[in-house]
């Protein structure tokens, strides 16, 4: 991997906000890898329609997951703005530690 200018705290939560195929997701595996962080990847369709049709199974699995002090990385957060949300929720009462990906500004503004 080439070296990064970005360079996350890995004692809090973090966003990456840049442009596709920059290397945001390969950053965020390669930095929390030892840390077995339950990721939510919304590219992949089953991930995504559990984020959108069945919204209290993932939120149960995140509940789980911050039970654990495992970090939750969410690829692509636009596409379910509303983990936004769920993420601030568990960063505010249990001092969970996200990491959120984000590509596309036009798709979380709506």
């Amino acid at each position: 991997m080439l070296r990064r200018l970005a360079n996350p705290l890995k004692t809090n939560s973090f966003l990456l906000f840049e442009v596709r195929g920059t290397g945001k997701s390969t950053l965020v595996r390669a930095l929390l890898e030892a840390e077995n962080p339950f990721i939510i990847d919304l590219l992949s369709p089953q991930q995504f329609e559990q984020a959108i049709f069945a919204p209290g199974e993932l939120e149960a699995a995140i509940e789980a997951a911050v039970i654990q002090g495992r970090w939750i990385f969410v690829d692509e957060v636009q596409k379910a703005p509303r983990l936004l949300d769920l993420a601030q929720k568990y960063i505010d009462t249990h001092k969970a530690r996200f990491a959120l990906c984000i590509s596309s500004a036009r798709k979380l503004k709506r």
